[in-house]
């Protein structure tokens, strides 16, 4: 039986780096970019909007937005139930849009342009999307890619639902816009990035778009 990782919220609203708890189960979770960072990483790290820092040398967090740093717990257990949540939500990704799935991979659902990967945390599923071919670092989470397309993310206070009831809730909003993130993919993935890069300050891109000539 597959073993996964999830996720508990621990604390939510701390004023300062020292109020974070450190350890090996211990990670944290940006509240803008979405993205989970262990408390102790092997090497320095970050979130991928750089809200959220960790200087491995200097043994120290830095955090922009306070507002927008979670704390997570990792639990360890049998999750094939969260596993079939993949499977019963999001498997119109296969049956309409030929994706492949492979439960195991980083990305369990994958064409030949674009890999999706289907995370689930403690209270709310997160999207990310990558270019074939492509880092991981440089997946995009699907909040942001709605936003560029659309000008605005349709907010939900998640914390007030179930996990179950959040994983339908992205799944149908998946499936709605699903025609332009998968059938236009090549379209919009760069300039998304470029908007990535531009509104965020998420400097980590910049190879990465300079390499793709979209800057200079």
């Amino acid at each position: 039986m597959k073993k996964e990782i999830s996720y508990e919220v621990v604390k939510i609203g701390i004023k300062n780096t020292g109020e974070a708890p450190i350890g090996r189960e211990i990670f944290y979770q940006c509240g803008i970019c979405q993205f989970i960072v262990p408390s102790t990483p092997k090497d320095s790290t970050g979130c991928l909007c750089n809200n959220i820092g960790i200087d491995k040398d200097l043994h120290r967090l830095f955090v922009k937005d306070y507002s927008n740093f979670i704390v997570l717990r990792k639990n360890s257990g049998s999750k094939s139930l969260r596993g079939g949540w993949r499977r019963k939500y999001f498997w119109f990704l296969v049956e309409k849009y030929g994706f492949t799935y492979e439960a195991k991979a980083e990305f369990q659902f994958q064409n030949p342009k674009m890999l999706v990967q289907i995370s689930l945390g403690p209270k709310t599923p997160r999207i990310y999307f990558l270019r074939r071919g492509d880092d991981p670092e440089y997946m995009m989470p699907i909040e942001r890619i709605i936003e560029f397309l659309d000008g605005h993310f349709p907010y939900r206070d998640t914390l007030k639902y179930e996990l179950e009831e959040n994983v339908v809730y992205y799944a149908d909003l998946f499936r709605r816009y699903a025609d332009r993130l998968i059938n236009d993919f090549e379209k919009w993935w760069f300039p998304a990035q470029l908007f990535f890069y531009k509104q965020y300050g998420a400097n980590y891109l910049y190879p990465y778009l300079k390499q793709h000539r979209m800057i200079e």
